[in-house]
């Protein structure tokens, strides 16, 4: 007899959102990795096919952190205990997500 929680695996994995739910749980991290300061300036916002996107609300912290990179993804994937990014990709916020920084 199958359990109600193998079955629920089953439905996340057949519809893709298992990985989705895994993501949300390292994007979690980000501030750990990166620290209270440098989370203030950028939001971690999906992963995919092991590619983080970072959202950076300042083009000094977007330089700052792509010449961080592979510091960010060896720590990244050490806390994680797994490789889960094998890349990451900074993008300049829009002046609407700047205000959603600045309210944190």
């Amino acid at each position: 007899m199958e359990t109600i929680g193998s079955s629920i695996d089953g439905l996340l994995e057949k519809y893709g959102l298992k990985e989705q739910l895994q993501a949300r749980k390292y994007l979690s991290i980000w501030e750990k990795i990166v620290g209270a300061k440098i989370a203030q300036y950028s939001k971690p916002l999906t992963i995919n096919k092991k590619k983080l996107i970072v959202e950076v609300n300042d083009s000094n912290w977007l330089y700052h952190l792509t010449m961080l990179k592979d510091k960010i993804i060896k720590e990244f994937n050490m806390e994680a205990r797994s490789v889960i990014i094998t890349e990451i990709r900074f993008i300049n916020a829009d002046l609407t997500s700047r205000d959603t920084f600045n309210r944190k």
